[in-house]
């Protein structure tokens, strides 16, 4: 079975790196993409992308946008 691809975006850096540490430990397997927006997140999600972890109060967007 092949490693699962999450990505997360969140503006705030020091909750992005906690979750991803948080998700290492759960799923030591894991790749974690981290981005700060969506436009990021877009210019380095892998393909396949398996999950993803979206903050819906981004500075200047909605998540749900």
């Amino acid at each position: 079975m092949s490693s699962p691809h999450i990505l997360l975006i969140d503006d705030h850096p020091m909750f992005r790196a906690g979750l991803g540490m948080v998700l290492n430990r759960a799923i030591p397997n894991a790749c974690i993409y981290q981005a700060a927006s969506v436009d990021e997140g877009l210019s380095i999600a892998p393909d396949p992308l398996h999950l993803v972890l979206l903050d819906i109060k981004l500075n200047g967007s909605s998540g749900l946008e």
